[in-house]
């Protein structure tokens, strides 16, 4: 029973209409914002997680190929050390330790050899002598011992040949007929070898 204050119900109104008051339902199908933003963010840190890791092993390459080189060079040094440590030991000219194996050989040599062998240029550079005279006058003249003689005498720079020549030169100015002249260089005081008392003749 309806009393007379009682609203009347408008029929046009369907019953379950929501009140404006009352909270809207929410839509099943419906994401929420925050969960679209967090998958943005996490392939972001994906993306930068694999461009990182790919610049690493890029990285890692290119600084392999460095340990072997700087191995390789320092092997190389070691060698060029050994190679110029034996080099001087057995005194390769141009290396260095080669400049003190002069010194050391001039030394081993007896100093009346060393006096043999500057006199024999001293008479060489006076006058042309044959070896064999050379040799005479070291011994009877100056005195010097047998060995240090043949050291000077084989020692000492000449071109005997040359020398030959001018004996037979000076001998053919003084009158020695050319046809006696080897036999006054091979058996006289001179006493070249015979070779070269002829290369001697052949260039008078």
């Amino acid at each position: 029973m309806t009393s007379p204050n009682d609203p009347t119900p408008n029929p046009s109104t369907p019953n379950n209409t929501a009140h404006p008051y009352e909270p809207q339902p929410q839509v099943a199908n419906e994401r929420p914002r925050s969960t679209a933003a967090q998958w943005v963010t996490v392939g972001l840190l994906a993306a930068f997680g694999f461009g990182f890791l790919g610049w690493l092993l890029l990285s890692s390459n290119d600084d392999a190929p460095e340990a072997p080189q700087a191995a390789q060079t320092t092997q190389v040094t070691e060698t060029e050390e050994a190679s110029e440590h034996h080099a001087a030991e057995d005194g390769v000219v141009g290396l260095p330790g080669t400049e003190d194996s002069a010194p050391e050989a001039e030394e081993t040599v007896p100093a009346e050899s060393r006096d043999a062998l500057q006199a024999a240029e001293e008479y060489l550079a006076a006058q042309p002598l044959s070896k064999s005279n050379l040799y005479n006058q070291l011994r009877d003249e100056e005195g010097f011992s047998t060995d240090a003689a043949s050291y000077a005498v084989d020692t000492v720079e000449a071109d005997w040949n040359a020398l030959a020549l001018q004996v037979a030169r000076q001998m053919h100015a003084d009158g020695t007929p050319e046809e006696a002249l080897l036999e006054a260089l091979t058996k006289g005081p001179e006493h070249f070898t015979r070779a070269q008392a002829e290369h001697a003749l052949e260039n008078l």
